[in-house]
């Protein structure tokens, strides 16, 4: 089962994050953001990380896993608000290896999913080599999802200043750049 691999490969702080996930306890997409609510995560989310020494990391897993993404994004917000410092960031500083992956993972898709996704896109063509598989991955899923892709293309072209279909088409060739730019709507 997913459960027993995640429990064979993963340490344990970072194997209780991946099964809180799996447990599905997260709020549904239809529940309301509580400004209270919202105002007790932060402090929390202040207490187990910049507000002590040493980081309790199960009690921010369990913020980022159990509400929905209207209440994370509204829980980063008033974090910035309240500490003048992005929550992304403190995630960053406080977190290492697949802990940090997923919690920033989680805070990306529910902050800005279409830029999150754009990031994920750019990070399968930047530096030396494509990661091939990777971006057919992502690429034939936003294929899909029509919206999506749409939303996406317009996230990458404002934080990279250029098209997706430009930085496909510089990175790939031959036939596997054809399929790569049909899928996103831009062959030639």
């Amino acid at each position: 089962s997913l459960e027993q691999d995640v429990k064979g490969d993963l340490s344990m702080k970072t194997e209780r994050h991946f099964l809180m996930v799996l447990a599905a306890n997260r709020a549904e997409d239809a529940e309301p953001v509580d400004p209270r609510r919202v105002d007790e995560a932060v402090m929390h989310l202040y207490q187990a990380t910049e507000g002590r020494m040493g980081t309790d990391e199960i009690l921010v897993c369990q913020i980022l896993t159990s509400h929905n993404d209207n209440q994370i994004r509204a829980i980063a917000h008033t974090y910035k608000q309240k500490f003048n410092r992005d929550l992304a960031k403190v995630i960053d500083s406080e977190f290492s290896g697949h802990m940090r992956d997923a919690l920033l993972f989680q805070l990306g898709h529910a902050v800005d999913k279409y830029m999150h996704a754009a990031e994920l896109l750019e990070e399968t063509m930047r530096g030396a080599g494509t990661k091939d598989y990777l971006l057919v991955l992502r690429v034939v899923r936003l294929h899909w999802d029509h919206t999506m892709l749409s939303n996406v293309k317009a996230a990458y072209q404002q934080r990279y200043r250029r098209s997706l279909a430009s930085r496909i088409d510089g990175e790939v060739s031959g036939d596997y750049k054809r399929l790569m730019l049909a899928c996103i709507g831009e062959w030639r």
